[in-house]
């Protein structure tokens, strides 16, 4: 699960670094309404891609977390028989 985490961490990481380049090219197309409307329009789309992949990435490290902290109830606490697990 954690490689598959880290891959992910390394696509937002050059996602972030695609919406600073967009965004820093925007003041340059002021004047063409054409091009600032579809740099706004992919910067929008690159902005919504990096954060479904980072709430999924959220959502995967609070997985692996809750699965750690059940294991090591059971490895203190040990199986007992008819716990229901």
């Amino acid at each position: 699960m954690y490689e598959l985490v880290a891959d992910e961490v390394t696509v937002v990481s050059a996602l972030l670094e695609t919406q600073s380049q967009l965004a820093a090219r925007l003041p340059f197309f002021i004047d063409d309404h054409k091009r600032m409307v579809g740099i706004s329009k992919v910067l929008r789309e690159v902005v919504l891609v990096t954060n479904s992949i980072s709430k999924r990435v959220e959502g995967a490290l609070g997985v692996a977390t809750n699965l750690r902290a059940q294991r090591r109830f059971l490895a203190k606490h040990g199986r007992r028989s008819g716990d229901g697990f």
